[in-house]
């Protein structure tokens, strides 16, 4: 029993609270600091934007520089909505963004005389293989969408 149990004169349920406080508490700074380093660049982004007006929408790389600060704003979002069920959506955010700010990485290690040339040529490459690429996209989907159907008519074990 939950409540029984007595650790430094204290139930255990209000220690596990008080864990938790401090967690949320955590999660909340980080988040603020996150937040605040997302505004600087989406500043830098929309100053761009203002300036070079519908080129700043012709270049790719600026959509992975637009694309990290969103997410944030949106994983910080999903932090205050309590919905049930949020912790799915609120990773699947994160490991998105997360992805386009490792593709930031990539575009800065472009100014570096020993990476900027490899980081041109996986760029060449992966542009030369789009329709391969397109294609194999297709098929894993395909795959996908069909063992996702074959496993929803299994049984749920129990």
């Amino acid at each position: 029993m939950l409540n029984a149990t007595i650790v430094d004169g204290e139930p255990l349920e209000s220690l596990l609270d008080k864990k938790y406080a401090f967690v949320y508490l955590f999660n909340l700074v980080c988040m603020s600091v996150l937040v605040a380093f997302a505004s600087y660049f989406m500043i830098n982004e929309l100053r761009q934007f203002w300036q070079n007006k519908l080129d700043y929408l012709m270049s790719f790389w600026n959509y992975i520089d637009i694309l990290p600060p969103i997410g944030l704003y949106f994983s910080f979002f999903l932090f205050f909505v309590h919905i049930p069920g949020n912790e799915v959506m609120e990773r699947e955010v994160q490991a998105i963004t997360t992805f386009f700010m490792w593709l930031k990485v990539l575009y800065f290690m472009r100014i570096f005389q020993s990476f900027g040339y490899l980081i041109r040529m996986i760029s060449t490459v992966i542009v030369d293989m789009r329709h391969f690429l397109l294609v194999l996209f297709i098929g894993v989907v395909a795959f996908g969408d069909t063992f996702l159907a074959i496993s929803l008519g299994n049984p749920e074990d129990g």
